[in-house]
């Protein structure tokens, strides 16, 4: 299998190339590390069968069983073939080299398919749990008012749901929500069958439901230079781009929607959606009326479509949002809540689970075509809880709540929009496994102000947050996006090639406080974004998106001109979901130098330490 991969090349007074992949189809991990690495455990099996796995297999009922296997590499596409033909079924990656695995009860590591596999081994309990459940401390929002527990319990693959259901009666649960295509039942449950739905072999995962939600509530144009490509000679508008939002209600029709709004869930309407909305996609045309000057709170992409949900749905309505509307692009600006006080749960910061894998999967195409995902990094920075300082300027690192902590999506910071500089409560990364959130920052505030946008009632009003920031980001990216197809014949870029553009031509931002630093920091990400810079990559038409194989190296040569002041290089791909048992989350493992003529220097990437993040 390949690995899709695209390359912009930039020839200006600064050379760029970006090197994006995405959808890549299997695990790249060093070979020579065993470690495997579990949110539960990390060890290093020793090689072999381990006896409680003999004993399973022998106890099946089924004749089969769930496991963990180890290989000494990454299996081939021929290799993986073979483990078919024996029976066995790679389900879900674990670093390093390891997968959850469906196996016969007859299965031995002598036989031939099985020639590469280092270790075979149980699955544990404690590994289906996230530490908290399994300390026994279930969230207080999960908790019901007759004592039982609402839990997402998550199936292996290859369970068929109506055993999946069975599994849940046999322990006194009642299901309360399907999702068939994440092999996830919502259930309610006595306490007690926590641990032994976690004992079940068909079960993969079991958590709380996840917390309630939250949204995270003219300057913003300028300062990202969408001014400039909504004039000649660019001419963007987002026309033609269809743009979901899932917010707390639905968006009003306020007249600067004017026939290009379509709302879905007949909910109440909302403020917050409402705002959010115009900064994405408002045309500003009841300016003047409000007092302002004609069109000056117009929003980023004016002409593309809007299609409203409410966020009670918000993973099954993407089927929909994408098969029925055609939407390129999810907005959403909103997180999970975590409160100290009023749930104690604050390890959630930086976790990759609740939603985080789903929303993965349906940037690399879940429900037929690939579409970018954009998210609130969110406003904790400043929240006085969870072990953060509560003196100005809030230097406080890792509190990006879920789901803005998947791979795929582009998650987005907050700044003021007059000055660039960091709002005080901006979520910083990173995230537990020690990836950069937030990807890019916008404005998301102003000082002593705010960002003025769409209210109910064809009205204005100006709200302050990463909330603010996202639609910014979602509304450039549908310029971008109809940028490309002018150029591209129509197509629709790659969700990692939107993502890439904005991180390769954002502004770094740096000064000489401590959480701005040269380069991507755990602060503003990659930096704040340039929609004329990055419309400008799109029209120099060299960009290119490409593939390569596991284990293989792809070489690019590029011209530096006389004079050029540096050469960035940028790789971006969209990965596969991750096991929400495993920790890292990621599952290829790409590497990118920069080799001089004649190969004397090699230059490497940044290099954050998330121990040490500022």
């Amino acid at each position: 299998m390949k690995k899709a991969l695209p390359v912009i090349k930039n020839l200006g007074l600064l050379l760029a190339v970006i090197l994006l992949t995405v959808t890549p189809a299997s695990a790249q991990e060093p070979d020579q590390d065993f470690t495997i690495l579990l949110k539960s455990r990390q060890f290093v099996p020793a090689p072999g069968m381990d006896k409680a796995v003999a004993a399973q297999l022998s106890a099946s009922s089924t004749g089969r069983s769930h496991v963990l296997i180890q290989f000494d590499h990454i299996p081939t596409a021929g290799e993986r073939e073979a483990l078919e033909g024996a029976g066995v079924k790679l389900l879900a990656y674990v670093p390093h080299n390891a997968w959850f695995a469906s196996v016969p009860a007859t299965v031995s590591l002598s036989d031939k398919a099985l020639a590469s596999a280092r270790w075979l081994g149980s699955i544990l309990p404690q590994d289906k749990l996230r530490a908290g459940l399994w300390e026994g401390q279930v969230g207080p929002w999960a908790v019901n008012a007759d004592g039982s527990v609402s839990l997402d319990v998550l199936f292996f693959a290859d369970v068929p749901l109506n055993e999946a259901r069975q599994i849940i009666v046999a322990h006194g649960g009642h299901i309360e929500g399907e999702l068939p295509e994440f092999h996830r039942l919502r259930v309610r449950a006595p306490g007690q069958a926590i641990a032994t739905l976690a004992g079940e072999d068909g079960v993969q995962w079991v958590a709380e439901v996840p917390p309630p939600k939250v949204p995270l509530n003219d300057g913003s144009r300028a300062r990202t230079n969408v001014d400039n490509v909504q004039a000649a000679p660019y001419n963007l508008s987002g026309s033609g781009v269809d743009l979901g939002i899932w917010d707390e209600g639905k968006v009003d029709a306020h007249v600067d929607f004017c026939g290009r709004l379509t709302v879905v869930d007949s909910v109440s309407t909302s403020y917050h959606a409402t705002h959010v909305a115009g900064t994405m996609a408002g045309d500003g045309a009841n300016s003047a009326a409000q007092g302002g000057s004609p069109y000056q709170w117009k929003g980023m992409a004016p002409g593309a479509d809007i299609i409203s949900y409410d966020w009670y749905d918000n993973i099954s309505e993407h089927n929909g949002a994408i098969n029925t509307y055609g939407i390129e692009l999810s907005q959403n600006s909103w997180s999970l809540w975590i409160d100290e006080n009023l749930f104690n749960n604050c390890s959630l910061y930086g976790d990759y689970d609740f939603y985080a894998p789903d929303y993965d999967q349906i940037v690399t195409g879940l429900y037929g075509k690939r579409i970018v995902v954009a998210f609130a990094a969110g406003n904790e920075r400043n929240d006085c809880d969870c072990g953060m300082s509560c003196t100005s300027p809030y230097i406080n690192y890792g509190n990006i709540p879920p789901p803005g902590t998947a791979k795929n999506v582009i998650t987005l910071g907050a700044t003021n929009s007059n000055d660039d500089s960091m709002t005080y409560f901006s979520s910083w990364g990173p995230v537990d496994d020690g990836r950069i959130k937030p990807d890019v920052v916008a404005p998301g505030c102003e000082s002593g102000g705010g960002i003025k946008s769409t209210f109910p009632g064809n009205t204005y009003g100006t709200y302050c947050g990463t909330s603010m920031a996202a639609p910014a980001v979602s509304g450039i990216s549908g310029l971008l996006i109809q940028q490309y197809r002018s150029i591209y014949g129509g197509a629709d870029p790659w969700p990692s090639t939107v993502k890439a553009l904005l991180i390769h031509t954002a502004v770094d931002l740096d000064d000489a406080t401590s959480y701005y630093n040269p380069g991507p920091d755990y602060a503003s990400g990659y930096g704040r974004v340039d929609a004329q810079a990055a419309a400008d990559v799109l029209r120099a038409r060299d960009l290119r998106q490409d593939s390569v194989s596991n284990g293989a190296t792809d070489t690019y040569t590029i011209t530096v001109p006389a004079g050029a002041a540096s050469v960035k290089v940028t790789l971006v791909w969209d990965d596969p979901a991750g096991a929400v048992n495993a920790n890292p989350a990621p599952v290829n493992d790409l590497d990118l130098t920069l080799v001089e003529p004649y190969g004397f220097t090699t230059h490497l990437p940044w290099v954050l330490d998330p121990a040490n993040p500022s």
